[in-house]
């Protein structure tokens, strides 16, 4: 059993459940770029764990951009937010929930396509397979009805799952 990937899988969760009750609802949108640096930072901290050494230089290069594009995306996104809806048609309105939605299904399909493309490279099948259920999931974010919860458990049951088979 590998109790800290477990671990960091359970504080994922918990991280994104505390979103979902609204502990954080004071940041409005800004929530969103704290959201997803505490997802970065976790993310960082399994792959430094789990991986059997020193990752590739490719994959290296692949997080340091994925991190920062979806930092920066979202930063972008979550100050922008708020500016929506004065430039968007009142049929067009978007409410928050479903704004959120929209910012958690770009970092499932962004972080889902780095787990996939590491996967791939490392030959390691289980993040390869992680990173497919990341993407195909942003559908269900992208069609609105996504939380943050769905969010915690989607990316971090994987891995608590897999700490628990694993040799930790």
């Amino acid at each position: 059993m590998d109790l800290k990937q477990s671990g960091l899988g359970i504080v994922e969760i918990l991280v994104f459940l505390g979103f979902q009750l609204g502990l954080l609802n004071s940041l409005g949108s800004v929530g969103w770029l704290v959201g997803v640096i505490i997802f970065s930072v976790i993310l960082y901290l399994i792959g430094r764990t789990s991986m059997p050494g020193r990752e590739p230089p490719m994959v290296a290069e692949l997080w340091k951009f994925i991190v920062g594009f979806a930092v920066v995306l979202t930063a972008v996104y979550s100050l922008g937010a708020p500016l929506l809806a004065s430039i968007m048609p009142a049929s067009a309105s978007m409410t928050m929930a479903q704004a959120t939605s929209t910012a958690l299904g770009s970092w499932l399909v962004i972080f889902g396509a780095a787990m996939l493309v590491t996967g791939w490279t490392t030959k390691w099948g289980v993040t390869t397979a992680v990173g497919v259920i990341w993407v195909f999931n942003a559908l269900l974010f992208f069609s609105g009805v996504g939380s943050y919860l769905d969010f915690g458990l989607i990316t971090g049951l994987p891995f608590v799952i897999y700490g628990i088979i694993t040799k930790g």
